[in-house]
C-alpha cells in the first residue's frame, strides 16, 4: 500500500518525488518557507476549543452528532481573531449548529480553555432532572471509589510492600479522580443553578 502510494503521488501529484520506488528513495528534507507557526497555532487552538466541546457532550451524554449552539467568550482581541478565523472548523468538526461569541462573561461556563469560556445551553438537549440524578450517582461512586484508594495509600502494610511504581500508579489514580469529582461537582452545581433560574 505504501509503495502505491508513493507511485501515485509521484506520478500525479507531487513534483520532486524521482525516486521510482519508496525502498530506495532517500529521507524527505523538510521545507522550512512551507512551516507556517501561526496556522500550527490556529490549528492546536481550534482542536482544543473541538476537544472540550465533544468531552462536553460525553458528560451530557448528548450524542457526538447532535448539532447544538455554541457560546464562546475571551477577553483576549487575538484569541477573539482566532475564532472568527477557525470558526467554520469549529462548526464542522464539533458538530455545532452555530458559533456565538460572547460580550460578557458566563456565570457559569462548562469548561476553560486557553483562555476562551465554553457554553452550551444543554437545557434542551437533557433533561435536566435525569442528568442531576446521574450526577450525584457518579458523585457517590467516585466518593467511595476514592475512599477506598485513600485507605490503601495511607496502609502502612500498602506502603511497605508496594513497589515504587505502584504506589505511584494509585496515588495519580486518586488524584485524577479527585478532579474528576471536583468537576462533576461543579458541572452539577452549575445545571442546578441553571434550573433556578429557567424557573423565575
Amino acid at each position: 500500500m505504501t509503495e502505491y502510494l508513493w507511485r501515485t503521488l509521484r506520478e500525479n501529484f507531487v513534483a520532486g518525488l524521482e525516486d521510482e520506488s519508496i525502498i530506495i528513495a532517500n529521507w524527505s528534507i523538510p521545507n522550512e518557507k512551507l512551516i507556517d507557526l501561526e496556522a500550527e497555532k490556529a490549528i492546536e487552538f481550534m482542536q482544543e476549543i473541538v476537544v472540550a466541546v465533544r468531552a462536553i457532550k460525553h458528560l451530557y451524554n448528548i450524542q457526538q452528532k447532535t448539532s447544538i449552539p455554541l457560546y464562546l467568550y475571551t477577553e483576549e482581541d487575538e484569541k477573539g481573531k482566532l475564532i472568527d478565523l477557525m470558526t467554520g472548523y469549529i462548526k464542522y468538526f464539533s458538530d455545532v449548529c452555530e458559533v456565538w461569541v460572547s460580550e460578557k462573561p458566563f456565570e457559569n461556563p462548562e469548561e476553560v480553555v486557553n483562555g476562551v469560556e465554553i457554553y452550551v445551553p444543554v437545557e434542551g438537549f437533557v433533561d435536566v432532572d435525569v442528568t442531576l440524578k446521574r450526577f450525584e450517582r457518579e458523585i457517590e461512586e467516585l466518593d467511595r471509589i476514592t475512599s477506598a484508594l485513600r485507605k490503601r495509600l495511607e496502609s502502612k502494610e500498602f506502603i511497605v510492600k508496594a513497589p515504587r511504581n505502584v504506589f505511584e500508579k494509585e496515588k495519580r489514580k486518586l488524584e485524577e479522580l479527585e478532579v474528576k469529582r471536583e468537576k462533576l461537582m461543579k458541572t452539577r452545581e452549575g445545571l442546578k443553578k441553571r434550573k433556578k433560574e429557567a424557573k423565575r
